[in-house]
């Protein structure tokens, strides 16, 4: 029966094998077998033939140059540079400088108006170190806002009466380099014949530079319209006069213009809040001494002084017209 051929209903015909029950028909198999085979000869053949590559998305740099166009960073407001003019003209209404200097190569920028000093013919001026790289501009100012607490400001104390001068310069040394050295500003630099773009001070003054002051006692006192100081600012105030008076005493000198107006405030600008602060809890931890030009040796004649804060007895020969040759502040 292996080669009878049996036809279903349906029209499918099946060819009879004598194959036992459950074992693998021969033909199958075979078949099989050579679909196995086919599909290995397949992949050895596609192993050896070399892959394609497909067509590769990446934009060589000039192609991505001219594909893609980077539009320009916006600067950001601290680094877009201001005109020269523009900035120089920036700075003379930010600090109110004159457009003079003083000093080599025009250190120092002044500004505002000056002061007159107890010496009568000194002059006070505020100022600030001016940037090597731009003349006329202060150190550290680019025209931002942010920009201005950067700046260095000095006070400078110009006179044409060199021996005053050398006199003063000579007291800060002395006082400051004694035993005490009390509360006073910083001399930063003294320069007889001092260089100026303004005519009527270049090679005439000296020219005396110290640490710069917010305001003096004075002023605060006057703001408070008669209500003095208390609490911790008066104590602040009382222990930097001391210090002062005694750095002058252990250097055997006497300062013989000892008055609230000789006495600022170093950074710590808040002037309304000190007139307001009734108690005085703020308190006034910067306050220094300035102004060594009348201070004088133990037992000397004195050289000026301020009637209004005086002691008795040089009072009283100013009103008996016995102090001749002496300045009053």
């Amino acid at each position: 029966n292996e080669n009878l051929i049996v036809q279903t209903k349906s029209g499918s015909k099946y060819k009879l094998s004598n194959a036992a029950w459950g074992a693998p028909i021969p033909a199958v198999a075979e078949a099989k077998k050579k679909e196995m085979e086919a599909a290995v000869a397949a992949k050895k053949k596609a192993q050896k033939q070399p892959v394609s590559k497909a067509p590769s998305r990446q934009i060589q740099p000039a192609a991505a140059a001219a594909a893609v166009k980077p539009k320009p960073a916006a600067a950001k407001p601290s680094d877009q540079k201001i005109a020269p003019a523009q900035l120089l003209k920036l700075a003379k209404s930010t600090f109110s400088l004159t457009g003079a200097t003083v000093g080599k190569n025009g250190k120092y920028l002044l500004a505002g108006k000056p002061q007159q000093s107890s010496g009568r013919q000194a002059k006070i001026w505020e100022a600030y170190e001016s940037d090597p790289n731009q003349p006329g501009i202060p150190s550290g100012y680019d025209g931002t806002n942010a920009s201005i607490s950067k700046v260095k400001r000095v006070t400078i104390k110009l006179s044409p009466d060199v021996d005053r001068m050398r006199l003063e310069e000579a007291n800060y040394n002395k006082v400051q380099s004694g035993l005490f050295s009390g509360r006073f500003v910083s001399k930063i630099e003294y320069t007889p014949g001092v260089p100026s773009s303004d005519r009527n001070v270049d090679g005439k003054c000296t020219a005396l530079v110290i640490e710069a002051g917010e305001y003096d006692l004075k002023a605060l006192l006057s703001a408070r319209k008669g209500m003095p100081l208390r609490g911790r600012a008066l104590r602040d105030a009382a222990a930097s006069a001391g210090q002062c008076i005694q750095a002058v005493h252990s250097s055997n000198l006497v300062w013989t213009d000892l008055k609230t107006e000789n006495f600022i405030v170093i950074g710590n600008n808040n002037l309304n809040e000190e007139v307001n602060d009734v108690n005085g809890k703020m308190g006034l931890p910067g306050v220094k001494g300035i102004d060594l030009e009348s201070v004088i040796p133990v037992r000397n004649n004195p050289i000026d002084y301020t009637p209004e804060a005086a002691p008795p007895e040089f009072a009283r020969a100013l009103l008996a017209g016995e102090a001749p040759g002496v300045f009053f502040g």
